[in-house]
């Protein structure tokens, strides 16, 4: 529901990125709303008369939410690193809109991009005791650790292609 609300807030931004978890997080409420109210619209009114209270208020919903439909697509755009005029191609029947919805569905660029920097995925604790349990060997994070502390005070010297230690002096008392 967070990103929901997120992209009404950053509704005026286009110059941002969205992950694909945003995008679709919001795309599902969006479109369970506008279903909702599309559906109890249409089961109210018993006659051709289109001017109920809820017709009314899915036709304030579909046009307040014009801006930050188009300004979170922007964004997914600029997530996979393209360009916003890529939607353009909604204007292309059959073929513009299911292109669309592929680009929609590619992965984040993993490095930052000339739209914006790359929002990381947060790791909860919960996710690293999930992944401390799913290893073949638990000890490799540790080995791992050791290695890396091992060879951290090795330098290598670019012009000479040598390797030279450097170890601090440790004083024993």
């Amino acid at each position: 529901m967070q990103y929901y609300f997120m992209a009404f807030k950053k509704y005026a931004t286009t110059n941002e990125r969205t992950t694909r978890k945003e995008f679709w997080h919001y795309v599902l409420i969006d479109m369970t709303i506008c279903f909702f109210l599309g559906y109890v619209g249409g089961s109210l009114t018993y006659d051709n008369n289109h001017n109920s209270l809820i017709n009314g208020a899915s036709n304030i919903y579909l046009v307040v939410g014009f801006v930050p439909r188009l300004a979170i697509l922007f964004r997914r755009m600029h997530d996979i690193g393209r360009s916003e005029w890529n939607l353009l191609l909604l204007f292309l029947p059959i073929l513009g809109p299911l292109y669309l919805l592929y680009l929609s569905l590619l992965p984040s660029q993993p490095h930052d991009n000339k739209y914006g920097f790359y929002k990381r995925p947060v790791i909860n604790e919960s996710t690293k005791e999930n992944n401390k349990h799913n290893n073949l060997n638990p000890n490799l994070h540790n080995n791992n650790s050791k290695m890396h502390n091992e060879f951290s005070n090795i330098k290598y010297d670019k012009a000479n292609k040598t390797k030279n230690e450097n170890i601090t002096e440790h004083k024993e008392y």
